[in-house]
């Protein structure tokens, strides 16, 4: 089962309310969106797709040597949906499933990846939605029986949880709260840089 991986890394991130765009912020001398970038490269997903959009040009340099794919949306500002679309037309017909991973959430663990791998190898028609002390989180696993629907959806902010709504997930309980934690704040970003 080949599995590929679409890095969201569109939005402006409003909610951070900095001068600096949150995906950019540097952690231990590296961009946010190049950790999150490296680890669907070091889970072993290929191909690598990253969705670009607000401040694309100096996102595209932090990504600079990456064996990953990056296009642009320029529509992001009408939602996450319109992210996942361009990702998910692009490597539609590379793959058996993709793992949607939030370009802000840097500290998601590889071992949480390959967990997420792991049970969708054996669930293969399985939405795979990763829980941390029954919190439901990201990064999710969509099989490509999806795609279509994924791709038709109409432009909004909730990414692929239309679909899991409609025909449900397999829930994975994993000891990683990182995947329930983004950089919405600078408040986030402190806790991270304690990491």
């Amino acid at each position: 089962m080949k599995i590929g991986s679409i890095v969201l890394a569109a939005g402006n991130g409003s909610r951070f309310q900095a001068e600096q765009h949150k995906l950019l912020v540097r952690l231990n001398g590296k961009a946010v969106v190049r950790y999150s970038a490296e680890k669907a490269l070091q889970a072993g997903f290929l191909p690598v797709i990253v969705v670009l959009g607000y401040q694309k040009d100096d996102i595209l340099v932090q990504l600079q040597g990456l064996p990953v794919l990056c296009i642009e949306n320029p529509d992001w500002q009408s939602g996450q949906s319109t992210s996942l679309k361009k990702g998910i037309e692009l490597i539609q017909n590379e793959v058996d499933a993709a793992c949607l991973m939030l370009a802000d959430q840097p500290f998601v663990s590889i071992r949480t990846l390959r967990k997420l791998e792991e049970v969708q190898k054996k669930n293969p028609e399985s939405i795979i939605v990763p829980t941390y002390q029954g919190k439901n989180g990201n990064p999710t696993m969509f099989p490509h029986w999806t795609f279509q629907g994924l791709i038709d959806q109409p432009a909004n902010d909730l990414g692929g949880r239309n679909i899991i709504k409609q025909y449900g997930a397999k829930y994975v309980e994993v000891k990683d709260p990182f995947v329930v934690r983004d950089i919405d704040t600078k408040e986030d970003l402190i806790d991270y840089s304690k990491k």
